[in-house]
C-alpha cells in the first residue's frame, strides 16, 4: 500500500473507531440484522472499524458468521447494498464500502443522528 493510500486507510480506520466508541456512549446497540437506516449506518460503521481495527496495514475482512448479512444503506438518496458475506476474506477496496464520499456521507449522517440522541447541537 503507498504512503498516501495507508494514511487515508489510517484515517478511515480512526474515525470509524472514533464513531462506533460515540455510538457506544450513547448506547445505541447494533442490531442484527439492522432495522431502520440508522440502524443500518450503525452496523456498516462497526463492521468498518472491525476491518480496520486489526488490520489497518494491509486490511482484509474478517466477519463472524451472525455478521454476514446484506444491508441497504440510503444516505442522501444515495443507496448502496453491502453483502458483508461475500466480502468475508478479501483484500479491502474502498469501492466495497461505497467510496470515501460514500463513508464521509454515512459519517455525517452518524454524527447527526449521535447528536440527536445526547441532544447536543
Amino acid at each position: 500500500m503507498k504512503h498516501t493510500g495507508m494514511a487515508i486507510s489510517i484515517a478511515l480506520g480512526v474515525s470509524a473507531q472514533i464513531i462506533n466508541r460515540a455510538y457506544e456512549q450513547a448506547g445505541v446497540k447494533i442490531v442484527i440484522p439492522p432495522t431502520d437506516p440508522p440502524g443500518a449506518v450503525r452496523f456498516y460503521i462497526n463492521q468498518i472499524r472491525n476491518l480496520l481495527q486489526h488490520t489497518v496495514g494491509d486490511p482484509m475482512w474478517d466477519i463472524i458468521p451472525k455478521k454476514q448479512i446484506i444491508i441497504e444503506l440510503n444516505i442522501n438518496n444515495n443507496k448502496f447494498n453491502i453483502d458483508f458475506a461475500s466480502l468475508q476474506g478479501k483484500e479491502f477496496e474502498y469501492s466495497q464500502i461505497g467510496g470515501l464520499r460514500f463513508w464521509l456521507d454515512a459519517a455525517d449522517f452518524a454524527i447527526r443522528h449521535i447528536k440527536s440522541i445526547i441532544k447536543v447541537n
